[in-house]
């Protein structure tokens, strides 16, 4: 009956053993050491000029109107709202160029 008892003892000795060498330990390394994939804490979001998507504001692109989802949108974007539009555009202002 001691022996039985001394096994078991030993057997739950090396299982809480082996279950502190698995577990990974907890590292206290500043945001920027850690890998691509474990970002603490919440991101600024931002929301793309074009369609109006949120998308975290590092990854937003800017551009002459704001900040857009990707290049296409942009480009969409400031081909249908021109910034410097030309003065012959301007119809009906009553002057002469």
């Amino acid at each position: 009956m001691k022996y039985l008892l001394l096994i078991v003892l030993l057997a739950l000795l090396f299982f809480i053993l082996g279950v502190k060498r698995a577990r990974p330990p907890l590292s206290k390394t500043p945001e920027g050491q850690r890998g691509q994939g474990a970002k603490a804490g919440p991101q600024d979001m931002v929301r793309c000029q074009h369609c109006g998507l949120h998308l975290p504001h590092e990854e937003a692109l800017p551009g002459a109107g704001g900040l857009f989802c990707g290049p296409a949108h942009r480009t969409a974007y400031e081909e249908a709202h021109p910034l410097n539009a030309p003065a012959d555009a301007q119809v009906g202002r009553g002057h002469k160029p």
